[in-house]
């Protein structure tokens, strides 16, 4: 800041070689610097959290491998939708193994690997905005009922698109997992299975469980049930809802709820053909419940009483989420 005081009124000379060491003068510059709001420090914005590096010879759980899958058109719409398909997947992956479809450090889809016709397939519903690019793919591998490998596939190479309401049916993608699978040794001995009563009937895989599910490239209806109770019930297993005997769930795995572990929820998106004028119902509801790593029993809910005919396309009850108890 320049301050400027008028002196000519002192007429104060200045001679040639001259000083005033035995006349000093005074000089007041009270009430003459304003005084002036500091400015605001800069924001400093925080660099976003790097991804944990994988380790090769740990063995995650879903949630650990995953997190939670990202609507990126959130908290004002429901998340558009791109139907992906992977076929054939080779390597040594296995039926119920997981793949995850990843936007940046954003998990936008979750499918389960099933056979068709000899070949290992999945189907995986991504939330998109439209002008996204797939930058990686993340497999978990499971060795134990609950555990497995996780394997990430950087794909941004491959320059892969997500428009809005799209599929990939024409141009189906293969997946080469060869050597890219490490071999897990167990420090100690595998668990035993849980004693299962007679009635119970045990299923191979979930695709004989469940069906294969119908997938679809119309903007899904976003179901959110919560508390999940039951005595069977338990965090990894697998919902399917259903419309008449149709599985309309590409995949969807309950799991702990975010502000209480304690609690299980499942947030599910739900392929469905509804809206507002003709909405589509649930019929009923299955939980897939893991015994091993691929096998399990189901647990079948008749929902048709409960008549919830809100199933419309981009629409959601994330207001008002539904308690689930499971028999």
């Amino acid at each position: 800041m320049l301050i400027v005081i008028d002196y000519s009124s002192e007429n104060f000379e200045l001679p040639i070689s001259g000083n005033n060491a035995s006349n000093l003068l005074p000089l007041d510059i009270s009430g003459k610097i304003p005084y002036l709001e500091p400015e605001p420090a800069p924001e400093i914005i925080p660099e976003p959290e790097p991804e944990p590096e994988i380790e090769i010879s740990r063995l995650y759980t879903f949630d650990e491998a995953f997190g939670n899958i990202v609507n990126p058109n959130a908290p004002n719409a429901a998340p558009y939708t791109f139907t992906l398909y992977f076929s054939p997947i080779i390597g040594d992956v296995k039926i119920n193994d997981i793949i995850a479809v990843y936007v940046n450090t954003e998990n936008r889809g979750i499918g389960i690997i099933n056979d068709y016709n000899g070949n290992l397939f999945v189907s995986i519903n991504v939330n998109t905005t439209g002008n996204d690019i797939i930058t990686k793919i993340k497999l978990l591998h499971y060795v134990t009922n609950n555990k497995g490998l996780l394997i990430e596939m950087d794909f941004s190479s491959q320059n892969f698109s997500l428009p809005i309401n799209g599929n990939n049916a024409s141009n189906i993608l293969p997946l080469d997992y060869s050597n890219k699978i490490p071999y897990y040794e167990f420090e100690n001995e595998p668990q035993p299975e849980p004693e299962l009563s007679n009635d119970i009937i045990i299923y191979n895989n979930m695709e004989q469980a469940l069906g294969i599910p119908i997938t679809d490239s119309s903007t899904p209806y976003t179901l959110y049930f919560y508390p999940i109770n039951g005595p069977n019930v338990k965090l990894n297993d697998i919902i399917a809802i259903y419309v008449g005997n149709e599985n309309r769930t590409p995949v969807a795995t309950i799991r702990e709820f975010p502000p209480d572990p304690t609690k299980l929820f499942a947030a599910i998106n739900v392929t469905t053909f509804g809206t507002n004028n003709y909405p589509e119902t649930i019929s009923k509801i299955k939980v897939f419940h893991f015994i091993n790593e691929t096998q399990g029993f189901v647990t079948e809910i008749d929902y048709s009483t409960q008549n919830f005919n809100q199933l419309i396309q981009g629409e959601s009850n994330s207001n008002n989420p539904i308690q689930l108890d499971v028999p």
